[in-house]
């Protein structure tokens, strides 16, 4: 689980980093197509940079330090205890983070299914390959897919 939080958070670094240069260099660009390109291969390329594997090559002397510990009795219960603490900490944020997908999961669906009810429940017009849903209800315009929804309010 250890792994899976530090990955979680290399691809958050990552995409902080991506999106921070595409805010600086590429927000005002006109080439749209350029902007949304650039944007998925940065997500994609920020879930893969933390599976490469690196090493380093540190240059180190040959020159051997020595040092001389204490004998150090530790008790098996202060041991289970520490990994006991951690161990429920790991499930704590576990926990918490599969609560917040779940909701967001939820809401998702729920907005699904209102526009889904609203595509059934108005009336339906067909624009070239394009369907126009207008409805009573007061909503901005926005478009799904291949529909466009509009207020006749």
């Amino acid at each position: 689980m250890q792994e899976f939080i530090i990955y979680q958070s290399k691809v958050a670094i990552s995409l902080t980093m991506l999106f921070l240069v595409w805010r600086i260099f590429l927000r005002n660009d006109t080439f749209h197509i350029l902007n949304r390109a650039f944007l998925i291969v940065s997500v994609v390329i920020s879930f893969a940079i933390p599976l490469i594997k690196t090493q380093l090559n540190i240059a180190v002397d040959n020159q051997i330090a020595h040092f001389v510990l204490t004998p150090i009795s530790v008790g098996s219960e202060i041991l289970s205890n520490e990994t006991e603490k951690s161990f429920r900490l790991i499930n704590f944020l576990s926990v918490v983070y599969i609560s917040i997908v779940s909701v967001l999961i939820l809401l998702f669906l729920l907005k699904i299914f209102k526009v889904v009810r609203l595509i059934f429940n108005s009336e339906k017009k067909k624009i070239d390959n394009y369907k126009v849903i207008s409805t009573n209800k007061n909503i901005s315009p926005f478009a799904f897919l291949n529909y466009i929804f509009l207020a006749l309010v």
